[in-house]
């Protein structure tokens, strides 16, 4: 017999098959477990192989679970993101469809999209990212006509009437009947076509409103608050405030004697920029959405803030409570 010991069994085919699964996302994380087991038990044969690549593979599937993360809910601007957006427009149709339906059965649209049938997918998935657990509603507003409503996707930067919006695509049988309504692109436009039974809301009256330059004057030499309305032309809310609050005389009486009223319009959808002293306010109280109002004293630095309108008792609310505080201070 022969005394030469006897060369220890390396790892065989199925082990090495087992250090290869490792390294495919999802499926490595399951198969790293039994990895790291045999190869500790085949340590003195081999197995640091099997453990590096448990570890190897448990990083290539949280490295992948992340980018996936990132791709889906973060990066705006990527492949996944592009293929949403594509698909935006028929669904958006697919809700006009149900929104008509809704109509022909209960004889006016709904005031909400959660009273459609749960089968309408409604959910806007490009709102939703960033915050994938608040799933968001495509942006509806039902126009006070009752005829006619605004529908549309409020697009990455989840905000309403901004350029990015997306609006459906409708066949032409479905336009021709359909209350849907395009988002008007600016003032001009909306005049040369009127929501059904309304009437467009006059321009703010030169004497009401002050500019940027000339209200902060006026705040310091009179010791008033700087009430700051940021809007745009283009704006749905921007134009019920104005006509509900700034062109009623009795309201405008009350805002004038505490404030001291600034119109700061937004002209990038029409000129492609704003003036600088339009930017650098926009920029300085990080205006995301319209309307805006910043309620400031003409010295310090300290404000109030109050994004949108819903109606003129809780802006005047609003109002109140601001100039309690600050002048409290």
């Amino acid at each position: 017999m022969s005394n030469v010991p006897e060369a220890p069994h390396k790892l065989g085919v199925a082990d090495y098959v087992i250090a290869v699964l490792c390294l495919f996302p999802i499926l490595g994380l399951l198969v790293a477990l039994p990895a790291l087991i045999l190869g500790l038990i085949k340590i003195r044969r081999g197995g640091w192989l099997l453990i590096l690549m448990a570890f190897l593979g448990a990083g290539v599937t949280v490295g992948s679970c992340y980018w996936a993360y990132y791709q889906m809910f973060e990066d705006k601007d990527n492949a996944i993101a592009r293929a949403q957006a594509r698909q935006v427009p028929g669904q958006l149709a697919g809700v006009v469809q149900a929104l008509e339906n809704f109509k022909s059965e209960k004889g006016h649209y709904p005031a909400d999209l959660k009273e459609l049938p749960r089968e309408v997918e409604t959910l806007d998935m490009l709102a939703s990212r960033g915050k994938w657990h608040d799933f968001q509603r495509f942006f509806y507003e039902p126009l006070p006509d009752g005829m006619t409503y605004y529908l549309f996707s409020k697009g990455f930067d989840n905000a309403a009437f901004t350029a990015d919006d997306i609006q459906p695509q409708l066949s032409e049988d479905l336009a021709a009947h359909a209350g849907w309504r395009s988002s008007p692109q600016s003032l001009s436009s909306l005049q040369s076509s009127p929501i059904p039974g309304t009437t467009v809301a006059p321009e703010p009256s030169v004497a009401f409103w002050r500019s940027p330059s000339d209200g902060m004057v006026e705040a310091k030499s009179t010791g008033k608050l700087l009430l700051y309305d940021f809007s745009a032309e283009w704006c749905g809310p921007c134009r019920r405030l104005n006509d509900e609050v700034f062109e009623n005389p009795a309201f405008k009486a009350q805002i004038l004697e505490k404030f001291v009223p600034v119109h700061v319009v937004d002209r990038r959808r029409e000129e492609g920029r704003n003036p600088q002293e339009i930017e650098g306010l926009q920029q300085k109280y990080a205006i995301r959405a319209f309307p805006t109002l910043i309620i400031r004293a003409p010295s310090g630095d300290d404000f109030r803030r109050q994004e949108g309108y819903g109606n003129a008792d809780s802006f005047i609310t609003f109002l109140d409570k601001s100039a309690n505080d600050l002048r409290g201070r």
